[in-house]
């Protein structure tokens, strides 16, 4: 009989992991993949067909880590003071994290490129004394501007990714635990713990992509109204007073598909119910002949569900409006020049 510390799933291959015995140019370009892609694209994967992974990405690894950093915290605070998971969980895997934001930073920045190196092109092309050394350059800085953004936002997903997989583990070994030593009196049911574990774990998980756009946006938005300040003027306001007046609609539209949202997963779970209670009672209603019924109540509750999810995409937020049209009406207030090269690197 095999001991509780034996694992039910041990991979047959003793090759180690893929991202430990990488090199630098294979995890910069993924080439550490091509091996299991080329293999899934000859036949199914399995099991034994997969590495192991790196001590970093194990779960053990990621708990350990996770619940020395809470401990720390638990016993470092004063009461009434509470640690914060937050805190806990950026001291663990923050740094990681912050490498990911830098290299968010860098693409955000190296978006300004093509629009200035264009201006420049622009006024090279309507230049006949320039060397053609300069074309060159002004190529040669569109091509590797975009080569390292391509980079720089490949890996930053990966790191956010990694992160966000750090971040759910922590917190399901954390609920885990606590599921472990709750109290039957408690308020906090099992099943409500169980429902952390699987949907607001992987919620977590999937913030960590889109987590650094709370500066990242406005770091653009700033940028963007130095450029076209040197390229227009004044009349870039125009363009940034329409971006502000349509930030309350965009608040009131994401307030009104939140509700929207709500009202859907209240639908979807009713309709799960009532399908697990189906295929729990599966015998009676075959013994009753309940089949047509119960189809027939499942299938409305499905029509219903669809026309809230179709009603949602409807609704969905219309785009922002772009700042140029009320920008260039008023451009032509102020004793400013309009060329081909200010058009064009200000509509970039």
């Amino acid at each position: 009989m095999p001991s509780e510390k034996t694992r039910l799933l041990k991979p047959s291959s003793t090759s180690p992991p893929l991202v430990v015995r990488s090199t630098c140019t294979s995890t910069l370009f993924f080439t550490w993949l091509t091996p299991l892609l080329t293999l899934g694209s000859q036949k199914t994967l399995g099991f034994d067909d997969l590495h192991p992974l790196s001590v970093v990405h194990q779960a053990t690894h990621v708990s350990e880590q996770y619940h020395a950093t809470w401990h720390a915290f638990k016993t470092t605070s004063v009461a009434p003071a509470k640690p914060s998971l937050t805190l806990a969980l950026f001291q663990t895997f923050g740094w990681r994290f912050a490498v990911a934001g830098l290299l968010r930073g860098i693409r955000a920045t190296l978006l300004f490129t093509a629009p200035l190196v264009l201006k420049a092109m622009i006024g090279f092309l309507n230049d006949s004394s320039a060397p053609i050394s300069d074309g060159y350059v002004l190529v040669a800085i569109i091509f590797v501007s975009g080569i390292v953004q391509s980079l720089c936002i490949r890996q930053y997903t990966y790191l956010a990714s990694e992160v966000g997989m750090c971040f759910r583990t922590a917190i399901q070994s954390a609920l885990y635990h606590k599921l472990l030593v709750i109290a039957p009196s408690s308020t906090r049911s099992s099943g409500q713990v169980t429902n952390l574990m699987s949907v607001d774990a992987t919620r977590v998980q999937k913030l960590t992509i889109d987590l650094h756009s709370i500066w990242v946006v406005p770091y653009l938005i700033l940028l963007s109204c130095v450029l076209l300040w040197r390229e227009i003027g004044v009349s870039f306001i125009a363009g940034l007073v329409m971006i502000v007046l349509y930030i309350p609609l965009t608040l009131y539209m994401a307030k009104h598909m939140k509700a929207i949202q709500k009202q859907v997963m209240q639908f979807k779970d009713s309709r799960t119910k009532l399908c697990n209670e189906v295929w729990g009672g599966i015998k009676v209603v075959k013994c009753q002949a309940w089949e047509d019924n119960f189809v027939d109540i499942i299938q409305a509750k499905r029509v219903v569900d669809n026309s809230r999810r179709s009603f949602e995409r409807g609704r969905s937020p219309p785009r922002s409006p772009t700042a140029s049209p009320p920008s260039w009406p008023l451009h032509r207030l102020p004793p400013t020049s309009s060329s081909a090269t200010t058009s064009t690197s200000a509509l970039h």
